[in-house]
């Protein structure tokens, strides 16, 4: 049995639409739809961008993980909502310490992760949750204050490429290898000479 408003896949749906829809909808969806690329062609590793800032207690979101992100501060409310109106991103830090209601600048990590909102519900206790899926890390370069939220301007971290990671392990173990091979031909070499 269906609940809420159907849904497109190809499109993410607008805030009034998903304020409609169950919380049984929210965390039962398969998929998000389609999403952009990792980044948009000018916001490539090395690019600053400048995203509404949401600080976490007790998380760290990685690049490429799908999450549920549960949100009551005001300002944190404020910076999804300008993200939901713009391009749906936002710059997700972890808090040093969960314990601290009003977190500054001081209070967060430097690294955190560029995400898209996938999904937003609004829950009937006034907190709203967002399913997100990190994009691209990215270190944090100053902290703009806004009328009503928390601006990062960040610089996107290159990733190594898989292939990459692989290509220097096995450069490293060829290396090994024929280290491990010279060694027991002199040791062979040293005791036919015995």
């Amino acid at each position: 049995m269906a609940h809420g408003p159907p849904r497109d896949e190809k499109t993410l749906p607008n805030v009034e639409a998903l304020s409609l829809m169950t919380v049984e909808d929210f965390f039962a969806l398969e998929s998000f739809g389609e999403f952009e690329d990792s980044y948009p062609p000018d916001d490539g590793p090395g690019a600053a961008i400048e995203r509404p800032l949401l600080p976490v207690r007790d998380t760290v979101l990685f690049p490429h993980m799908v999450t549920p992100l549960f949100v009551g501060r005001d300002r944190s409310l404020r910076a999804i909502d300008a993200a939901m109106t713009t391009n749906q991103r936002l710059v997700v830090v972890s808090q040093k310490d969960e314990e601290t209601q009003n977190p500054g600048f001081e209070d967060l990590y430097t690294i955190g992760t560029e995400v898209i909102i996938g999904r937003m519900l609004r829950m009937p206790d006034g907190s709203t949750s967002i399913l997100a899926q990190g994009q691209n890390r990215v270190e944090i370069l100053e902290f703009l204050e806004t009328e009503s939220y928390v601006v990062a301007r960040a610089r996107v971290l290159h990733e190594p490429e898989l292939d990459d990671l692989m290509t220097e392990g096995d450069g490293r173990s060829k290396k090994m290898a024929e280290q491990n091979a010279a060694k027991k031909a002199i040791a062979l070499l040293d005791d036919s000479h015995t």
